[in-house]
């Protein structure tokens, strides 16, 4: 069976002086790949102040992939950095959000009074 790839950093923008960064996640974000893309997440954040991660070419999401995103967030806040998605989720990361509860089918605009904003792409 082919299976698709382990989730990547596509394009990487960003250096030690640079203000803003952007990360293309691509292929599975699941348990198999966590450490792979936590070191690939640690990376992006150690070179900007603000990451941005598009998730849009991700193939597979688990709950492992969204506690990494969960974790990922939580690490820049400590260090007075942020990261956030360039965009509503979709594809895969929209099902395994709503897989979880984090989302309702169907949903769209404004998260609810409760609801965390970073799951609709928004700070």
């Amino acid at each position: 069976m082919n299976e698709p790839p382990v989730a990547s950093l596509g394009d990487t923008k960003g250096t030690e002086t640079v203000q803003d960064g952007q990360v293309a996640l691509s292929g599975r974000l699941t348990i198999n790949e966590a450490e792979t893309v936590r070191d690939d997440l640690l990376r992006g954040l150690a070179g900007c102040r603000r990451l941005t991660l598009d998730t849009a070419e991700l193939d597979a999401v688990d709950v492992a992939g969204l506690q990494l995103l969960i974790a990922a967030r939580r690490s820049a806040a400590q260090t007075g950095k942020s990261l956030r998605l360039a965009a509503e989720p979709e594809g895969a990361l929209l099902a395994a959000l709503i897989a979880a509860g984090f989302r309702v089918a169907g949903d769209t605009g404004q998260p609810d009074a409760g609801q965390d904003a970073f799951w609709w792409g928004r700070d």
